[in-house]
């Protein structure tokens, strides 16, 4: 009888290690933190281009003035957004919450003529909390904040 204990305690601390193993270097439906924020911030390139091009053009700009306009706005969002965009890249984030805050960056910042640093401060789907560790409160759902409010709506 002891034998088998021993035997049944040895395979569930192998399952909990391999868990451990799987859920730390991020091989379930996750993105690392360097990867999630550089998705992130070439969504926020993306809607910054299209905001801003649409606003210099509006203004006269036209041709080589307008690209250069465009490209400086571009460059000076992107020095924002690398440093508003706080995540944590030795951590793993859901892809689908990363999506999630992509779309709302590229294209609501566009619909409500603002910049995506902006777009990224005050939208909820752009909350990322990292993925669980051990265990995971929210295990095959979403970490985002704004997503766990939609479930109870």
């Amino acid at each position: 009888m002891k034998r088998i204990s021993t035997i049944t305690i040895l395979l569930l601390m192998n399952i909990a290690i391999n868990c451990l193993i799987v859920d730390a270097t991020g091989l379930t439906n996750t993105y690392k933190g360097d990867e999630a924020k550089r998705r992130i911030i070439n969504a926020a390139k993306s809607g910054d281009y299209l905001t801003a091009h649409a606003a210099f053009a509006a203004q006269g700009y036209t041709g080589s003035d307008l690209e250069l306009m465009t490209l400086v706005d571009i460059l000076l969002a992107s020095a924002i957004d690398g440093a508003v965009i706080n995540i944590d890249s030795s951590r793993y984030y859901k892809k689908g919450d990363v999506h999630a805050c992509e779309v709302q960056i590229a294209l609501l910042g566009v619909q409500l003529d603002t910049d995506s640093f902006s777009t990224y401060l005050f939208s909820p789907a752009c909350e990322l909390h990292p993925d669980g560790e051990i265990i995971d409160e929210n295990m095959g759902g979403s970490n985002s904040r704004y997503k766990k409010k939609k479930e109870y709506l």
